[in-house]
């Protein structure tokens, strides 16, 4: 990955880590600060992992969307005069630039939520096999 590409997922993993040491100074007191580390990392890292894969139907169900969306047939543009015929193709256009660009933004933040959320429910369980 490029370093552009590269500093979404740094800022995700800092908000995760940020949110999880929010939730350890917040929870009970009962336990020692090593024990909430480990139970925040892997509730976030599964929350994490929930959010990229809902990111991930959302990316399936718009390339859904935008393969239903048949092109125009030869019999239907002869039947519209020039006016419409053009206002339908920028329209139809239009349509599937926006859905390929919703493609795009909800692949990457499935990826990110995902590689995130797996970093997350990773760390905890090696913080308590070395515990």
């Amino acid at each position: 990955m490029k370093n552009k590409s590269l500093k979404p997922y740094i800022n995700l993993f800092l908000i995760s880590i940020s949110l999880v040491l929010i939730l350890s100074m917040v929870t009970g007191k009962k336990y020692r600060l090593l024990h909430k580390l480990i139970n925040n990392f892997f509730i976030v890292g599964v929350v994490f992992l929930s959010v990229g894969v809902i990111f991930q139907i959302l990316t399936w169900s718009t390339h859904k969307k935008s393969i239903m969306n048949k092109p125009m047939d030869l019999e239907e543009m002869k039947t519209l005069k020039n006016s419409h015929k053009d206002a339908y193709v920028v329209s139809k256009t239009k349509r599937l630039d926006d859905f390929r660009k919703r493609k795009e933004i909800f692949d990457l933040l499935w990826k990110m939520f995902i590689y995130v959320g797996a970093i997350d429910f990773i760390l905890s369980i090696v913080i308590l096999i070395f515990w």
